[in-house]
């Protein structure tokens, strides 16, 4: 068993996967966010360097440029868990297999015997895609 494997559903794992799965940039300094810097008006899409400074310092950053104080929390909630593998079943098939192989996987141990498709619908916990996934690009 890997470290991954062990990892409870936390924060921890969140951030493991807004990173290594979702492409999210982390926080270059990251603790207590100070005040957005004064540069007066300005569009809030296109700011000026300044107060991009200061989100990449202080916010976790999606791929598309929006914000968050923290990840979102992909291994507690199933509709951010969902994201996840909405993801997961869109990359080119061998690495959608291997997926989908350690979902399996991660569900057939927690339960002691195999587990067929239509029934691992019923036992998926957003825990087991978050494993799944970073098993998958090699976490």
């Amino acid at each position: 068993m890997n470290e991954i494997e062990v990892l409870p559903a936390s924060r921890e794992m969140d951030a493991l996967v807004a990173e290594k799965v979702m492409g999210w940039t982390k926080p270059r300094k990251g603790g207590q966010i100070p005040p957005c810097p004064d540069v007066g008006q300005w569009d809030y899409f296109n700011p000026p360097r300044e107060i991009e400074d200061w989100r990449s310092d202080y916010y976790w950053r999606e791929p598309n440029g929006t914000c968050w104080h923290e990840p979102k929390p992909y291994s507690a909630s199933i509709e951010a868990a969902w994201e996840v593998h909405r993801k997961a079943c869109g990359w080119l098939f061998s690495r959608r297999q291997k997926y989908l192989a350690e979902l399996t996987f991660a569900i057939r141990e927690e339960v002691g015997q195999p587990v067929v498709w239509p029934d691992l619908l019923v036992l998926l916990k957003p825990r087991h895609i978050c494993v799944a996934a970073l098993k998958t690009v090699g976490e």
